[in-house]
């Protein structure tokens, strides 16, 4: 299928105006990405599947769940998680000794391999004192589809191998043949919302201790990541940690974070 030059920069520009995010030069990329999508839809030329996609919230959500970048998976830069418990949990303990309200934000979580990878390290780390703590993950996303996936919480064997075994076997119950469902004890601690990054947080979106943005930004322009990073910031505690991607870097205009090592940033106290 042929992409005219119209109906691309209508695609592009709806993706910048909306959701941040920069199709400039991608052109190759939204033809992968949509000409399947247009023709399980009943479409042979992408004019008629824009024109209709403009028209119609389904078609355009399955649009923009296939635009932007769901690639994630369990235990995804591990060092991360190595930080969280050598360094960011025990100093957060420090001031808040039974863990009480501890609030986590999984930002562009896709099918919530992260949010629960995080839940599992956290859980972990607080051991016995688990359930004396009032501990919760938020994972957000733009794309209903992929909410829809992670609220169901079941995961094939695959997409769980880089999780220990031990781990896999704690909080992941056999569910159908070939997968696993996550526990009930870890369900209750994750939730999801949807929710566009380049819009206002709602406004139970703050004093978060832990934000993690990783590999999110990456299609954004340089204007929109600033305005999200001092979002963030104001969204963080005081002491509060970012992690973003370790492919991704810092703006210079970036709101006044600790560089603490690669891709993990702190709010002064």
């Amino acid at each position: 299928m042929q992409l005219q030059p119209k109906d691309f920069e209508r695609i592009k520009t709806h993706m910048l105006r909306l959701y941040g995010i920069n199709l400039e030069k991608k052109e190759a990329l939204v033809i992968s990405r949509l000409s399947q999508l247009a023709l399980n839809a009943g479409f042979h030329t992408f004019s008629d599947y824009v024109d209709a996609a403009f028209k119609n919230t389904v078609l355009m959500q399955q649009m923009v769940t296939k635009l932007t970048t769901n690639y994630t998976y369990f235990m995804r830069e591990e060092k991360h998680y190595h930080f969280l418990t050598e360094t960011a949990l025990p100093e957060l303990a420090q001031t808040n000794p039974r863990c009480r309200n501890l609030k986590v934000w999984s930002a562009g979580c896709s099918s919530g391999d992260e949010a629960y990878t995080t839940a599992v390290v956290m859980h972990e780390w607080l051991g016995q004192h688990w359930k004396e703590c009032d501990f919760n993950v938020v994972g957000s996303d733009i794309s209903h589809d992929m909410l829809v996936f992670a609220r169901r919480g079941i995961y094939t064997e695959d997409a769980l191998k880089g999780m220990p075994e031990l781990w896999r076997n704690r909080y992941f119950a056999p569910a159908e043949p070939g997968t696993r469902s996550v526990s009930p004890e870890l369900s209750r601690r994750v939730r999801f919302q949807e929710l566009n990054l380049m819009q206002p947080f709602p406004s139970a979106f703050q004093n978060f201790n832990i934000i993690f943005c990783r590999n999110v930004m990456i299609y954004f322009t340089m204007e929109r990541k600033v305005e999200l990073l001092r979002r963030f910031y104001d969204a963080l505690a005081p002491g509060g940690y970012l992690f973003i991607g370790t492919s991704e870097t810092m703006p210079p205009e970036k709101p006044p974070f600790r560089y603490l090592s690669p891709a993990i940033y702190q709010k002064e106290r």
